[in-house]
């Protein structure tokens, strides 16, 4: 299925709707933009503590960035209509991780820009989880580079604290390194971006 014509106005908009809602309501700071590469299939790794954080992140990149949303959204249509015009992929659960990372794929694929969640899930706290294997299989299949995002107090929009999305280096698989080394990697690094924005606060 592919996008109508209105899908680059409605997602420019609302990329331009939400940054200044964030930005203006917690007064959302964004740190180390220069670290994103100008390639267009990028994956942006982050933390992963709220359904605010793909509009979030999105917001705060210059990509036109897509992320994986779960299919039962799309069932009420014209909502589902609407997500996916903003770059929102249906993904079955039922077919677990092989599902999603075949859809991550295929976008990457396609020389787009994909969020990935490392933990594989929402946390139900600010600690970070650890990863699992499949953003350093997918990036070692896609040899795509992989920028670690700390999301930063995500999950307390309704307690109004500041909004801060900081992207870290880059990181590119290794010839003969595992998928798990490379998750691994981008965990470590997500985990010292919250180190020092936490630090600094």
């Amino acid at each position: 299925m592919k996008r109508s014509f209105l899908s680059p106005f409605l997602y420019t908009s609302a990329k331009f709707l939400c940054y200044w809602f964030f930005r203006l309501v917690w007064r959302l700071r964004v740190i180390g933009t220069e670290n994103i590469p100008k390639a267009r299939a990028v994956i942006f790794a982050a933390n992963h503590r709220s359904f605010a954080d793909p509009p979030l992140l999105g917001s705060a990149t210059k990509h036109y960035v897509n992320f994986l949303a779960k299919e039962e959204l799309f069932r009420f249509r014209p909502f589902g209509w609407l997500i996916f015009e903003l770059h929102a992929h249906p993904l079955n659960r039922r077919g677990g991780d092989v599902a999603a990372f075949k859809m991550a794929r295929r976008v990457l694929a396609d020389g787009q820009a994909l969020i990935v969640f490392p933990e594989g899930r929402r946390s139900k706290t600010d600690e970070l989880g650890p990863a699992r294997a499949g953003v350093g299989l997918l990036a070692q299949i896609t040899k795509s580079p992989v920028v670690p995002t700390y999301l930063h107090n995500s999950a307390h929009l309704k307690r109004f604290k500041p909004l801060i999305v900081a992207f870290g280096a880059p990181i590119l698989a290794q010839e003969g390194e595992s998928a798990q080394a490379v998750a691994d990697r981008v965990m470590t690094s997500i985990a010292e971006l919250k180190g020092k924005i936490t630090s600094e606060i």
